[in-house]
């Protein structure tokens, strides 16, 4: 390899170096995180008590996005029965949670993380027949 070769790739090393840590820095993408609480009835029945407190206010107690605070809110409320939230993976739904997006605030110093993924396992069941 020539010298001229040499130097672009450890300048395009050094640049993704730079970005990796920027990103990551930033609060950037991480690798997809998978939830490690099944979705059993200990599970889903913890995730339902977590709801109702914390997000059935504006979600609605069955996440169709009309709580009672959903009117008072700016933005709408997702519907969390909606086929494009199914299709969030569960790290997608972490993050969401965990970060919030606004009018929704941020849960990750409200919530433990295994509180965080009992939610997920009880969102998976909202708009499925029981």
């Amino acid at each position: 390899m020539n010298r001229r070769a040499m130097s672009e790739l450890i300048s395009i090393v050094c640049a993704s170096g730079l970005l990796m840590f920027g990103a990551l820095a930033a609060g950037g993408p991480t690798a997809p995180r998978q939830n490690p609480i099944p979705p059993d009835g200990i599970s889903l029945e913890t995730g339902r008590k977590i709801y109702c407190a914390h997000c059935a206010d504006c979600h609605g107690s069955v996440g169709k996005g009309d709580g009672k605070s959903a009117h008072d809110l700016e933005a709408e409320v997702p519907d969390l029965t909606n086929a494009r939230i199914a299709t969030m993976s569960d790290g997608q739904m972490f993050d969401r949670i965990s970060r919030g997006k606004k009018p929704m605030p941020g849960f990750e110093k409200r919530l433990a993380e295994q509180e965080r993924w009992h939610v997920i396992n009880f969102v998976r069941t909202l708009g499925k027949p029981q």
